[in-house]
């Protein structure tokens, strides 16, 4: 067998380095790219979890204050139970031409516990069940009283106070809903009657003038019933 010559050798050696060169640049570039990997991936998940902050400044979400929903509707408080009927002061108006309305649904909800304010004439014609409205601090009266109704309209408006109003309109039968109906079991968590959202991310509409409050619970004379639309 021929010996190899000293070129063929040197050329295996030279051969051999390269591939053990490229061998350790290939480690070298794997290497750095797993600890970039980790790193990233690391980073991500904290960021993830609230442990980092992020390096953007802006947030990817509207900020609370500046959204205004779409949603009319107003939720009642998570898992919150009708209220004592006594603990709810009300106001009755009339939407229809039906003389006396208002003083029969005031006398009815009286008649139930409610604490009736007086009732009045609506100043128009309102061509539905009942309407009722409510401020934010009086969400949950305002569903309380509502369940007395078929079909209610729940309105949130800019009140300040408890006083919830309802408008009696021309759909209305002439009867609450009777006292044996489930609906009226006061172990039945209030609930929205569609899609509602949080009261502090809706536009009210704007109040009546003038809202009373609650004599039980002031000091200060209450003014009689005035509507506006």
């Amino acid at each position: 067998m021929d010996k190899p010559t000293s070129s063929t050798s040197k050329f295996k050696t030279r051969r051999e380095i390269l591939r053990r060169h490229r061998r350790e640049r290939q480690v070298l570039f794997f290497g750095v790219l797993a600890v970039a990997l980790g790193t990233v991936g690391f980073g991500a998940y904290s960021i993830y979890t609230g442990n980092m902050v992020g390096p953007f400044s802006a947030s990817f979400v509207t900020k609370a204050a500046d959204f205004k929903s779409t949603i009319t509707l107003p939720c009642p408080p998570a898992d919150s139970l009708p209220m004592d009927t006594g603990d709810v002061y009300f106001r009755v108006f009339n939407g229809t031409s039906r003389a006396g309305l208002a003083g029969t649904v005031l006398t009815d909800l009286e008649g139930r516990g409610y604490a009736g304010g007086g009732s009045a004439n609506w100043s128009r014609t309102y061509d539905h069940t009942a309407r009722i409205m409510f401020g934010v601090d009086g969400i949950r009266q305002g569903y309380t009283v509502a369940r007395n109704f078929e079909n209610p309209e729940l309105i949130l408006d800019s009140r300040k106070g408890l006083t919830v109003d309802v408008v009696v309109g021309t759909d209305y039968s002439g009867e609450l809903v009777p006292l044996t109906d489930p609906s009226l079991d006061p172990k039945l968590p209030l609930s929205a009657p569609a899609q509602c959202e949080n009261a502090r991310l809706i536009d009210p509409e704007p109040a009546p003038k003038n809202i009373p409050a609650d004599p039980r619970i002031s000091t200060s004379p209450s003014k009689s019933p005035s509507p506006s639309p």
